[in-house]
């Protein structure tokens, strides 16, 4: 039983998702859902704080290596399949599938790194 619970017994329940309880908590039931919804949250992965280089200069770089460009075309494609996964739009996804895709996704980040430090 949480804090809330206890002290205000019933009600925590029994109020809508929308409306605190008298100790001006969600109910523990609901509280719980939000943060299953928060963990799950899709989110872009920051290439270029990643490299620590602006979206510019890697455009720029790109334009001079074609291996680079590659490999950041790859990643941007795994990064959009782990947020469509995220977000539940690429159907049912399990736990080690996504486990996997973030793995190939840091292979391809550890890849373009590569690049970028031999080229730069």
């Amino acid at each position: 039983m949480s804090k809330c619970d206890a002290e205000c017994g019933r009600q925590c329940v029994e109020l809508n998702a929308e409306t605190p309880n008298l100790c001006g908590e969600l109910p523990s039931i609901i509280q719980h859902q939000l943060s299953e919804e928060k963990r799950t949250m899709p989110v872009k992965h920051d290439l270029y704080a990643d490299l620590s280089i602006t979206k510019d200069e890697l455009i720029k770089l790109r334009g001079k290596d074609a291996k680079l460009n590659h490999l950041v075309d790859q990643y941007d494609a795994i990064d959009a399949d782990i947020v469509k996964a995220e977000a539940g739009s690429a159907g049912d996804v399990s736990d080690d599938q996504l486990k996997k895709l973030k793995e190939k996704r840091l292979l391809a980040k550890d890849k373009i790194v590569q690049q970028v430090t031999s080229t730069g």
